[in-house]
C-alpha cells in the first residue's frame, strides 16, 4: 500500500513520499506536537494548511509534518459596535468570510473565495478588491519555535505590508495558532476596486450591504476563473503563479500607454499586471506550456498540471515564463507560490521555508546540493530559490567586499552591478566612473556588470535607479554591487552604512574601490 505523500497535502497534487502526518485538531494537543518534534531532535517541522498556494518537492520530505486541521471562531461584543472575533488557524479562510456575511459583519467581504486558511492569512497579509486581512486584524497567537514559547502578538507586531509580514520575511520561527480580526456591524467598506464597483453596478467609494458585496467579489472571481473547483478540469493549481511585479514610474507609463493595468498597492507601490504582461509574450487561457502542464481554461495567470507533471517541470515552467517576460519588458515576474520539501537539484527560482530566506540565480545557474529545511505554516506566497549563492565576503572597515575567493564557485555565480549617483548632472564624470569600475570588475574576473545611475539625484531624494538596484538585489539577479565608497549611496555616513547593511542583508557583496583600484583617465583606455 502506498505511504503518504505530500501530493495528497496539495491542492497541485505533486510532492513525494514522507512519514505519517501530525494532524491537528484540538488546539489542546498542541503542546503534545511540539513535544513530538522535541522527540524527533527536529527544530521544528513542515506544517501546512491546505497546501493551496505550495509546490511540493518531488523528493518529498524526510522531517516531521504537521497539518493543521483545527477549526473553530468565537466571537466577543465590543464598545461602538464592533465584534472581536477569534478564529482558530486551520479554519477554511472561505467559511469565516461566509460566517461574517451571514452575521452581518463588515471586514472580510472582499476575501470571498481566497482559497487556504485563516492562519495562512496574515502570513502573506491575503487580500483581493482593494482590501486584505491587515486591514481588520486585531492580534495573533503563534508558537515561537526559536524560543519555545506562546506569543500573542498585536497586528502593528506582524509587520504587515503588501503580500508580506513578519512571519514571512522569517520563515520557519512562527506557527499560528489562533487569529484574532475586529469586525463591525456595518455596512461593507467603501468599494475601491473599479472591476468590483462594475459587478454591484455602484460608483466607487459606495458601501453596499455586506451579503451583497460578498456576493458580488465571488461571482467576479468565478467569471475571473479565480476560484478553485476541485473537481474542474483545472483543479490542479496553485491560483496565480506570479505576483504583480513592482515596477518604476517610467515603466509604469510606457506598459500602461500600451494597455497594461497598472495599479498602487496598500505600500504606495505601482505594479504591473503579471496577466498582461505574459499575455504580451504570446501567452494566453489554455496554452500548453509543456505537455503536462498548461494556462488554465479561464486564465492566463495560473498553471494547472496534467497527467505526467512534476514539481521540477512546473518550476521550470515558471523560471521559463519568466525569462519571457524579463526579454520584452525588462520587468522579472516573481513566482508567487512557495516551494516546500527538500529539492537535489534546484531548477526553479521559487520561495523556500528556509530558517533565513535568500534569493538566488535563474534555474540554469542554481546550486546542485540545494536543501529546503521545514516551513512555518502556511507560507502560501513566494517568489524566488532560497539558498546563499555567494559566501559573505570577509570585511574591513570602509572595505565592504571583496570577491577574488567567491569566484573559484563554478556552481555559484557572480552576478554584478554598479551603482554611481552625482548632483548636479554630470554625465561625463559618471562615463568616467563606470569606465572605472567596469574595469574594476573585470580586474577581479567579473561579468560586466549592470549599471544603475541616478544621475542629477541628490542624496536625500528619491533614487529611482537604486530602488531598482534593491529590487533586483532582492530577486537573486544581483549579488555583487560595485560602487566608488559607501558615500554614493548618501552623505550621511549612517544613512550611506544602512543602504550597505540592506544589500548585505540580500546577500549581496558590496564591493568598494580603494586608491590602488582608481584609475586616471588615460589607464581606462588600456
Amino acid at each position: 500500500m502506498p505511504g503518504p505523500t505530500l501530493a495528497s497535502l496539495t491542492t497541485l497534487r505533486l510532492g513525494g513520499p514522507i512519514t505519517e502526518p501530525l494532524r491537528l485538531s484540538d488546539l489542546d494537543d498542541w503542546q503534545e506536537l511540539v513535544r513530538t518534534v522535541g522527540h524527533r531532535e527536529e527544530h521544528r517541522p513542515l506544517t501546512l494548511g491546505h497546501g493551496s498556494n505550495v509546490i511540493a518537492s518531488d523528493t518529498g520530505h524526510s522531517g516531521t509534518v504537521a497539518v493543521m486541521n483545527t477549526r473553530g471562531i468565537t466571537a466577543k461584543k465590543q464598545e461602538g459596535g464592533a465584534v472581536l472575533v477569534t478564529v482558530q488557524a486551520g479554519h477554511p479562510l472561505t467559511d469565516l468570510v461566509a460566517w461574517a456575511a451571514s452575521e452581518k459583519l463588515a471586514g472580510t467581504e472582499c476575501l470571498a473565495g481566497i482559497p487556504g486558511t485563516v492562519g495562512a492569512a496574515p502570513v502573506q497579509n491575503a487580500g483581493a478588491y482593494g482590501r486584505q486581512i491587515g486591514d481588520v486584524l486585531e492580534h495573533v497567537t503563534a508558537w515561537d519555535w526559536d524560543a519555545g514559547l506562546l506569543r500573542t502578538l498585536p497586528a502593528r507586531a506582524c509587520l504587515l505590508r503588501h503580500r508580506g509580514s513578519r512571519f514571512k520575511s522569517d520563515p520557519g520561527r512562527w506557527t499560528i495558532l489562533t487569529v484574532a480580526i475586529r469586525l463591525t456591524r456595518t455596512p461593507a467598506a467603501p468599494v475601491s476596486y473599479q472591476p468590483l464597483a462594475d459587478e454591484l453596478a455602484v460608483e466607487p467609494g459606495s458601501r453596499p450591504p455586506v451579503t451583497e458585496v460578498t456576493t458580488a467579489v465571488l461571482a467576479n472571481r468565478h467569471r475571473r476563473g479565480l476560484l478553485l473547483d476541485p473537481h474542474g478540469p483545472d483543479a490542479r493549481q496553485v491560483g496565480s503563479v506570479f505576483l504583480n511585479p513592482p515596477v518604476t514610474a517610467a515603466q509604469a507609463d510606457r506598459w500602461s500607454a500600451a494597455g497594461c493595468p497598472v495599479h498602487t498597492d496598500s505600500d504606495g507601490q505601482l505594479r504591473a499586471g503579471a496577466g498582461w504582461l505574459l499575455e504580451l509574450t504570446g501567452c494566453h487561457p489554455g496554452q500548453r506550456i509543456t505537455e503536462s502542464i498548461r494556462c488554465s481554461e479561464a486564465r492566463t495567470l495560473t498553471l494547472t498540471a496534467h497527467d505526467g507533471a512534476t514539481a521540477t517541470g512546473f518550476t521550470r515552467a515558471l523560471a521559463d515564463l519568466s525569462g519571457r517576460v524579463e526579454a520584452v519588458t525588462g520587468i522579472a515576474l516573481r513566482p508567487e507560490p512557495l516551494a516546500i520539501g527538500t529539492w537535489p537539484q534546484a531548477h526553479a527560482f521559487i520561495d523556500t521555508g528556509t530558517s533565513r530566506t535568500r534569493r538566488a540565480p535563474p534555474p540554469d545557474r542554481c546550486p546542485r546540493d540545494w536543501v529546503a529545511t521545514a516551513i512555518d505554516p502556511p507560507l502560501f506566497t513566494g517568489a524566488c530559490w532560497s539558498g546563499r549563492v555567494l559566501p559573505r565576503a570577509r570585511r574591513t572597515p570602509h572595505r565592504t567586499g571583496q570577491v577574488n575567493d567567491m569566484l573559484d564557485h563554478p556552481t555559484r555565480p557572480a552576478r554584478a552591478a554598479l551603482y554611481l549617483r552625482c548632483y548636479p548632472t554630470d554625465a561625463a564624470g559618471l562615463d568616467y566612473q563606470r569606465a572605472v569600475l567596469e574595469r574594476l570588475a573585470r580586474q577581479r574576473g567579473l561579468p560586466l556588470p549592470t549599471a544603475f545611475l541616478d544621475d542629477g539625484v541628490r542624496s536625500g531624494d528619491q533614487r529611482p535607479a537604486l530602488e531598482r538596484l534593491l529590487e533586483r538585489a532582492g530577486q537573486g539577479w544581483v549579488n555583487v554591487v560595485l560602487v566608488p565608497g559607501p558615500f554614493v549611496f548618501s552623505l550621511d555616513d549612517r544613512s550611506a552604512r544602512a543602504t550597505v547593511r540592506r544589500l548585505e542583508a540580500l546577500d549581496c557583496t558590496v564591493l568598494e574601490l580603494t586608491g590602488r583600484d582608481a584609475l586616471p583617465l588615460h589607464a581606462l583606455t588600456a
